[in-house]
């Protein structure tokens, strides 16, 4: 979505790429919403439109992010009038990303033209004069950098999250179009921006592709742009955002949508995974005479138009939907149907098996504790349908999450068939919940995943062969030792590929041990996806596959399957009612029901000073959800007994739910309290809490097996777990006869850090000397490479014979290129001592 409009002459130009590019907002750690679905808009009301009846159409139409952007024309650009903006949203509950002129300064250049670059100081200006408003989201930065403005770009963010660490600022990408090489380059465009920005300090992947052209027809590669956005997301563990046409442009090509073509916009996107959405335009764009905009939600003097309802409906849906979508991971996207570029046919026996043939989306989701959720969407804009589907496992129930109340309610579901049916609206998407006791279903995945990777020079993408391949296509590659890796999430995996008589042997290694040689070899005629090795029993968690051509003509990788164990998010919601949470004072209520949108629809209350609420948990950080509202007062937040501050949860306006007033991060992974004592107002409201659980990504991490099993001493010494002489648990690992300063337990963390990307990480552990006075310790892990070997490590301490001692440290971990090895190993300053170790944890 091209939203820099950088001069009267530019803005044509600009509008018009409006439908089809892609925006990163990011921020470090998410605040806003506390996990809540963004609802947003870009082009808000005209500046002379801008008054409390036009931001109430806004908020009741569900909205919670609100976009602005400069250079633009006759929208709000001052600083005044952005305070204005932000003020109108504060007392309505929703949040701006704001702009004003001096954003156009912030990249140096306008439409590829130098202008003086803004400097720190000035970035800090802005900040600023913005940071402190209880409505303000984050910063409007760029549009559509090229990959050598991304470092500006980046620089220009850090500075905005260092005056504002909550801020999700805004940077908007290029399409796929915009991309040189096009589709088969913008995956890994979007990438680069990732890893340049650094994907821990992104909230947010969105991309805007608009399907609706002017003859009638779907664009070409909207479900590409689509499936790419997914790829991306699911590859750096980013919630992902698009973005929904609801207007046209005569000049670009595009025709207004109806209604039933918004409903189809915001499901088709809602099936891909996304947990945001922005209407594209909520105002009409008013350019020049004569305008190529038409009308959008709202037309260009501030009426509504006939998209009004339509819109402020799916807004209804969306927010009661939510809640769930928020907890849910994308595991597959599949097509029914006429199967458009860049989406995948579903399978045969495959577990929700559709029994009509009319064109539809179903789309598995998993949520944290691994339960299985589908969305069934009818692609048809123009019709209802009724659409009929088989579950041959046959759970013991069925249900639909309501867009009405977000709530599980009934189906035609029969246990006894697993038969299930039900009308669909043109473009109507419906989400249902599957019952715990069904087993999550391998996935399939196919070869042209991004998360595989092929090294060697001779690797070719053979496509639409006809010859029986899972997605008509295979990779292959003809020279010997060259291999490939994929790293997954589960507890068991299937390479498949095909036998035939060019084939010959694959050595194959899970954790970069070896497991065998296995034969892709036949005498006979070619055979089709068949499972040349499968490996069971594997740990819930990351772990690589890696398969090596020893010898044949091809070696060729078809497709994998993988059992997933349990889904884990960043973060998670816990509600008032939690059995954890204790509320201490004669002045606790609670109240549910009140139909205002509170968390769960129910929230504790209280109204006595210093009656105080705590809450004991296991992450690296936490939020604190209440109700803003003209009753509440201050709150002194404590941590771990440690006084954090003293925050306000009283608002000009009634009843702003589910706000995350204090938010907490970067503690070290493990047992942490958070405390509120009431100070002062009529009432302290606890809506809930959302927290960064984070995980422990070390296996045996605590030796709690009583084995070694996942550690080994490759540098001298020998590793034995011990029962006498623990820091917690029943048993540590001692090692003696250290050779070397870097004699200890080793654990290779490769497909660890593979999976969750490079980033921050929190690495510690408990050590003590088995004899001696003392020493000096750090944990390092040892890291491979394209650029060959470098070194991440915690501080030296000081380590003791009497006593445990942890060492702990936040690391930034990156790599150039291919993460070849990963090693964690403990080094100290002497090796004439034995020594203990115990608890260690590597969380991202």
């Amino acid at each position: 979505m091209r939203r820099t409009f950088v001069r009267f002459t530019s803005i044509v130009t600009a509008l018009s790429c409006m439908l089809t590019a892609i925006t990163i907002s990011f921020a470090s750690p998410a605040k806003a919403a506390g996990e809540e679905f963004v609802m947003g808009i870009f082009y808000v009301p005209t500046w002379p439109y801008t008054n409390a009846t036009q931001y109430d159409y806004i908020k009741d139409a569900h909205i919670n992010v609100l976009q602005t952007f400069y250079p633009n024309t006759n929208q709000p650009s001052t600083i005044s009038q952005m305070n204005t903006v932000l003020d109108l949203a504060a007392d309505r509950g929703m949040k701006v990303q704001v702009s004003d002129t001096r954003s156009e300064y912030l990249m140096g250049t306008r439409t590829g033209q130098p202008l003086p670059a803004a400097s720190d100081a000035d970035i800090d200006a802005i900040a600023n004069s913005y940071k402190n408003h209880p409505a303000t989201a984050g910063y409007y930065i760029q549009d559509e950098p090229h990959e050598f403005e991304f470092p500006r770009a980046a620089h220009v963010y850090n500075r905005f999250l260092m005056n504002q660490p909550d801020s999700m600022s805004n940077v908007n990408m290029f399409p796929d179009s915009g991309v040189p090489g096009g589709p088969s380059e913008h995956l890994s465009y979007m990438k680069k921006w990732v890893t340049t920005a650094g994907a821990s300090k992104l909230q947010y992947l969105s991309m805007d592709t608009y399907p609706f052209k002017d003859d009638g027809s779907i664009g070409s590669y909207y479900y590409q742009d689509l499936a790419n956005l997914r790829a991306a997301g699911l590859s750096y563990n980013l919630k992902t955002a698009a973005y929904l046409q609801a207007n046209g442009d005569n000049l670009a090509g595009y025709r207004r949508p109806n209604a039933n073509e918004l409903r189809w916009n915001v499901y088709n996107s809602l099936a891909y995974g996304v947990k945001g959405l922005y209407w594209f335009t909520w105002f009409q764009p008013e350019i020049y005479t004569p305008n190529n905009f038409t009308t959008a939600i709202m037309d260009g003097s501030g009426n509504k138009t006939d998209l009004y309802t339509p819109a402020q409906t799916l807004g209804s849906e969306v927010k009661k939907l939510g809640p769930t979508l928020m907890g849910l991971t994308s595991r597959d996207v599949y097509f029914k149907g006429t199967i458009p570029t860049g989406t995948t046919e579903i399978p045969a026996n495959y577990f929700w098996n559709p029994t009509t043939s009319f064109n539809q989306i179903l789309s598995h989701f998993a949520n944290e504790d691994g339960r299985s959720y589908v969305m069934v969407v009818n692609r048809d804009y123009a019709n209802s349908r009724t659409l009929s589907f088989n579950l041959p496992s046959k759970p013991s129930a069925v249900t639909e999450v309501s867009k009405s109340t977000g709530a599980e309610v009934s189906t035609n579901y029969s246990n006894t068939t697993g038969n299930i049916s039900a009308t669909f609206l043109p473009g109507e998407g419906k989400l249902y919940a599957i019952s715990s006791d069904f087993n999550l279903p391998a996935t399939n995945v196919n070869d042209s995943d991004a998360a595989i990777t092929y090294s060697g020079s001779s690797w070719l993408h053979s496509t639409s062969r006809g010859v029986g391949d899972y997605a008509d296509d295979v990779h292959h590659a003809s020279v010997n030792n060259e291999y490939f890796e994929y790293t997954f999430n589960g507890t068991s995996v299937e390479y498949i590929t095909e036998k035939e008589t060019s084939g010959g042997n694959v050595d194959i290694y899970i954790d970069n041990v070896f497991q065998q040689t296995v034969s892709t070899y036949t005498s006979g005629s070619r055979l089709p996806m068949q499972t040349i090795y499968s490996k069971t029993g594997l740990s819930n968690g990351p772990h690589t596959i890696k398969g090596v051509k020893k010898s044949g003509t091809f070696m060729t990788v078809d497709s994998f399957k993988v059992t997933p164990g349990s889904m884990q998010r960043q973060a998670s919601k816990t509600n008032d009612t939690f059995e954890g949470i204790t509320y201490s004072g004669t002045g606790w209520g609670y109240s549910d029901g009140r139909g205002t949108g509170d968390y769960k629809n129910d929230l504790h209350y209280t109204t006595m000073n210093n009656d105080y609420f705590q809450y004991t948990f296991t992450g690296t950080g936490i939020e604190f959800l209440t109700d803003m509202d003209t009753s509440g007062g201050n709150v002194d937040i404590y941590i771990d007994n440690v006084f954090q501050q003293t925050i306000s949860t009283y608002s000009t306006s009634s009843h702003k739910t589910q706000q995350a007033v204090y938010s907490k991060t970067g503690l070290s992974y493990g047992t942490h309290t958070i405390k509120g004592v009431k100070k002062s107002g009529t009432y302290m409201v606890v809506d809930g809490f959302s927290e960064h659980k984070g995980s422990n990504l070390l296996a045996n991490s605590g030796f709690e097996s009583g084995t070694t099993t996942s550690w080994s001493a490759p540098y001298g010494g020998t590793v034995t777990t011990n029962s006498t002489n623990r820091h917690s648990g029943a048993y540590s690992a001692k090692i003696v006869g250290r050779t070397q300063l870097f004699s200890s337990p080793t654990q290779d963390v490769t497909s660890m850090l593979k999976t969750n990307n490079q980033g921050i990480y929190h690495l510690s552990g408990w050590l003590k000397l088995a004899a001696g006075t003392s020493d000096r310790a750090q944990i390092a892990i040892r890291l491979g490479d394209d650029l060959g070997t470098h070194w991440v490590n915690t501080n030296w301490k000081t380590i003791h014979s009497t006593e445990w001692t942890q060492n702990s440290d936040t690391l930034n971990i990156t790599w150039t290129g291919k993460l070849t090895s990963a090693i964690l190993y403990i080094q100290t300053e002497t090796y004439g001592y034995d020594m203990y170790f115990d608890d260690f944890i590597l969380s991202h």
